[in-house]
């Protein structure tokens, strides 16, 4: 199987102290410990899911780190990552799900962190 960006961050992850800083959000800081392991437990909980690889998985959500984490996630299950701006008006929304083939939407932020 060829190598793709959750691979390279998987490499990076091991090569980096984990309480080093991955993300610095205002005066929030997640370490790569804990970006790694939060985007492993979303990828896993994805496929545990049915997810498989090359499926659309539409990520709506702030510019944030667990933006970043969840876009981890869908490279690390090698899935296909559909971006839903937050500014995007209602119809935009649902022309994106309408259109790319995306699954039912899923909300929740338990299994980020």
């Amino acid at each position: 199987m060829a190598w793709n960006f959750g691979d390279m961050l998987d490499v990076v992850a091991t090569s980096i102290p984990g309480d080093s800083p991955a993300f610095i959000h205002g005066d929030k800081t997640i370490t790569w410990s804990e970006a790694d392991r939060a985007s492993n437990n979303l990828a896993r909980g994805l496929i545990a899911r049915g997810a498989k690889p090359g499926d659309k998985l539409a990520i709506y959500m702030r510019n944030r780190p667990e933006y970043l984490i969840a876009l981890s996630a869908a490279w690390k299950a090698r899935l296909t990552h559909v971006n839903v701006n937050y500014r995007y008006t209602p119809d935009e929304v649902w022309y994106i799900f309408d259109n790319s083939a995306t699954p039912s939407p899923r909300f929740g932020r338990a299994c980020l962190m």
